[in-house]
């Protein structure tokens, strides 16, 4: 079986229009002002790719418009390096907060644009996990800046990821094929961790108990009968799983011996063990009802504790095991509270 997810792909064309109008255009200036030059640029650029894509992209979907500008913005100016004002001594903060402000008047150009396809079916993915994992997402790249580490493997699994998101093979249960990149990511940051095999060993035995444990099979009620249609896990535990984990491997290590101790340069050989047993997990208890492993791409819950576990790996890299963990409790904190705050979910009901 052979799954090609239309409705995402269209919406990823709308972004990929909207960079290569933002790309030609920004150069220029439409007004002496510069607000008024840079709203009129704005509308424009978003006019521009709404338009040209309005036959393309399917339903009435504002939230996820929001996100297609604030990743397009993001894009511009975090890779392409284009000059967006205003300039705000924020360092790396400074791209996701102005991808936020220029992405608001985008989606709203968008909405009114494409008003006439309201009551068309589009994407059926949700808007608030879509929203929460973009939040984690640039918090990790935003952090490995800060803390002057190299977020390259992520941004080369988030670029391998998205095409190949739009894919999924299998019969009875498919896979993502951005499980591949994933995958392929946290090898590559377990790469330089030299630990013992049995610390591997207990790493991956601790993490497949924990996520079998915390992992559920979500149900929906359909003519009187419990129709099961996903494994799902909590954002909560899934933010506790490295810690947890972590902990585990401390104390064994300090009562019992046997394994490497918990330092910043063992720290990362966590990353691949753990995300290949939620991956494992998310399988064997996949095959018994059917369905797709990451079936929801780059906001599945496989990607979505990658991300977490990438920002955890990158503080406690830079300050140690014990104020690595704190500042990382404290950077999920911010980011659930404006995930709360900016989550556009509600721009979709």
């Amino acid at each position: 079986m052979l799954v090609v997810y239309g409705a995402e792909l269209r919406l990823v064309a709308m972004g990929l229009a909207g960079l290569a109008v933002l790309t030609q255009l920004w150069p220029h200036r439409l007004a002496p002002d510069p607000f008024w030059d840079a709203l009129l640029k704005t509308v424009a650029t978003s006019a521009a790719a709404t338009a040209a894509t309005y036959w393309l992209v399917k339903g009435w979907e504002p939230g996820k418009y929001l996100l297609v500008w604030y990743w397009t913005f993001y894009t511009a100016s975090y890779l392409l390096k284009i000059s967006i004002p205003p300039e705000m001594p924020l360092g790396p903060l400074n791209h996701p907060i102005k991808a936020y402000l220029y992405a608001i008047p985008s989606a709203i150009t968008s909405m009114l644009i494409r008003l006439p396809k309201r009551g068309e079916e589009g994407s059926w993915l949700d808007t608030r996990q879509l929203w929460t994992a973009s939040l984690l997402l640039t918090a990790a790249i935003t952090v490995a800046h800060l803390a002057k580490a190299d977020p390259t493997p992520l941004l080369y699994a988030v670029a391998a990821g998205l095409p190949l998101s739009m894919i999924a093979v299998g019969r009875r249960l498919a896979f993502n094929l951005s499980v591949a990149p994933l995958l392929a990511a946290a090898a590559v940051d377990t790469a330089g961790a030299q630990v013992h095999p049995l610390t591997h060993l207990f790493i991956f035995a601790t993490g497949l108990a924990y996520f079998w444990a915390a992992t559920e099979i979500l149900s929906i009620e359909y003519r009187g009968h419990s129709i099961p249609i996903a494994v799902v896990m909590g954002k909560t535990a899934m933010f506790f799983a490295p810690i947890a984990i972590a902990l585990a491997w401390h104390l064994t290590q300090t009562h019992i011996g046997h394994l490497d101790p918990l330092t910043e340069a063992t720290f990362p050989a966590l990353v691949f063990t753990t995300v290949l047993g939620i991956t494992l997990t998310d399988t064997l208890k996949g095959r018994k009802i059917g369905g797709i492993v990451g079936a929801y791409r780059l906001a599945d819950g496989l990607w979505l504790y990658y991300y977490m576990l990438h920002l955890y790996t990158t503080t406690v890299k830079a300050i140690g095991p014990l104020f690595g963990t704190i500042t990382y409790a404290i950077i999920y904190g911010i980011v659930r509270l404006a995930d709360y705050l900016t989550n556009p979910a509600q721009l979709s009901t």
